[in-house]
């Protein structure tokens, strides 16, 4: 679904985000990360946006990296989750932080 003003094309805001830590963290930054649920490094989740998820991902910032998913991204993530469960070696590249 599209929004129009004034007939001008506005393409939907995603609703959905996907982040991973980083970096350490300060006590408060830990205390935000953990309602993300991302309690070490290089865990990561997928959130919805709103305001409150939006606002704590400013806290967190400097220690994440955050993006929007598509299809090929979020098959290529389940794809090399799936390879590190049966212990093969894989190095995962940026591909959710484009």
């Amino acid at each position: 679904m599209t929004g129009k003003a004034s007939n001008f094309y506005l393409p939907e805001k995603p609703k959905l985000a996907f982040v991973i830590s980083i970096s350490g963290m300060s006590s408060k930054v830990c205390k935000e990360l953990q309602v993300l649920c991302l309690h070490r490094i290089f865990n990561s989740t997928f959130f919805k946006l709103n305001k409150a998820s939006v606002n704590t991902v400013r806290i967190v910032e400097p220690c994440i990296a955050c993006g929007y998913q598509n299809l090929k991204s979020v098959n290529e993530l389940i794809y090399k989750c799936e390879l590190w469960q049966n212990q093969q070696e894989v190095n995962c590249p940026d591909i959710l932080t484009h």
